[in-house]
Order: C-alpha cells, then sequence, then structure tokens
C-alpha cells in the first residue's frame, strides 16, 4: 500500500513540475511576442512618420528584434508542443495586422481626412 502511495505521489509532483515548466514557457512566449509586436510597431510608425530614421542602423537593430524575437517564440512554442508552422503563421498573422491597423490609421487620418473640407 506505501508504495501505492510513493508512485500516486511521484506522478503528482512530475503533473506539477510539467505544469510549472509549460506556465514559464508559456510566459516567455507572451514576452518574445510583445517584443515582435513592439520591434514591427516602432520599424511601421518610423517608416510613416519618419522614414529617413529607417535609413541608417535603427533599422537593422529593429529587424533584429523581430528575427531574434520571432525564433525564441518559435522555440518557446515547440517547447510547448505546438509546430512551428502554426507559429510561423501565427507570427506572420499578428504582425501583418499590427502593421495594418498602423497604416490603416495613419492614412485615415494623414490622407482621407487630410482630403476632407472642414466644414
Amino acid at each position: 500500500m506505501k508504495a501505492h502511495q510513493e508512485i500516486i505521489a511521484a506522478g503528482i509532483d512530475e503533473g506539477l513540475r510539467r505544469a510549472s515548466r509549460r506556465r514559464r514557457s508559456s510566459r516567455d512566449f507572451d514576452e518574445s511576442m510583445q517584443l515582435f509586436l513592439g520591434c514591427i510597431a516602432v520599424a511601421t510608425i518610423l517608416f510613416f512618420f519618419l522614414p529617413g530614421m529607417l535609413a541608417g542602423a535603427l533599422s537593422w537593430i529593429l529587424a533584429g528584434g523581430v528575427v531574434l524575437s520571432a525564433l525564441v517564440a518559435i522555440v518557446q512554442h515547440r517547447r510547448l508542443g505546438i509546430s512551428a508552422g502554426r507559429t510561423i503563421v501565427l507570427l506572420v498573422l499578428m504582425g501583418g495586422l499590427m502593421y495594418g491597423v498602423i497604416a490603416g490609421g495613419y492614412w485615415y487620418f494623414m490622407v482621407h481626412l487630410a482630403s476632407q473640407p472642414l466644414f
């Protein structure tokens, strides 16, 4: 009977360790996704408002941030058991959505509203 209780206790401990590891990986994925989207947002804003700034080293820093955070996100998703293809699709969709929202806002306020009469 005692051996049976030890087996159950060992199984519970392993389950708790696995859940803790999964939570930590999920949190790391969320942080890398925030960095990924932040770099895309900054690059998009600079592209529309200050295009001259993207001609220098800042563009390489932002591109490196996007690539490294995407790689970290893929690795973290693989640790959670999610395929790399699904993660890449998620990153492309979220990055495109971030770019589209910022570009659409810029277009609406700077182009569309600017062409409308004031009163």
